[in-house]
């Protein structure tokens, strides 16, 4: 788990790609897990999780970055607003953030939610897309034992502008 601006992300996605290419040949993804609203968050405050995704049966890449200290986990399944988007590279992450992030809020809020979910990226090694997702049911299990962002907000160490769900 990071606490830093989400624009820190990049840096870690860089860490975490490297070793995995280091440790295994085989195709593998990323993905990034983003827990708070950067509108109610302040930016230095803000939480995240990158990692690679590792494939079916590749104990190789599993036992490489669990020696380097990486968190091993299996994400639960869930119900989720799911969108893709091109990736070209930076650019079209300062898009994707611009425009995916503000519509799948847009639409958790016409389904009567007050705001979206843990927000997961999902990019693998030569698709030139990105899958995005909101997470809409059973969001507990994606904070990995860490507060919520309705308590994070309330109890962290600064003041939120709003609380969130």
């Amino acid at each position: 788990l990071h606490v830093a601006k989400y624009s820190e992300a990049g840096k870690k996605f860089a860490e975490v790609a490297a070793k995995a290419k280091q440790a295994t040949t085989a195709q593998f993804g990323m993905m990034g897990i983003y827990f708070d609203n950067p509108k109610d968050v302040p930016a230095g405050q803000t939480r995240f999780c990158v990692g690679a995704i590792i494939p079916e049966g590749d104990s190789v890449l599993e036992q490489s970055l669990d020696k380097e200290g990486f968190l091993i986990q299996k994400l639960p399944e869930s119900t989720a607003a799911v969108t893709r988007f091109p990736f070209n590279g930076m650019l079209s992450v300062l898009f994707a953030v611009a425009k995916v992030y503000k519509a799948l809020d847009q639409y958790a809020k016409s389904i009567g939610r007050d705001e979206a979910g843990p927000c997961l990226e999902v990019c693998y090694q030569g698709d030139s897309f990105c899958t995005f997702y909101c997470i809409l049911e059973n969001e507990k299990s994606f904070y990995m034992g860490r507060p919520n962002p309705k308590n994070y907000a309330q109890f962290g160490s600064f003041k939120a502008k709003k609380p969130m769900d």
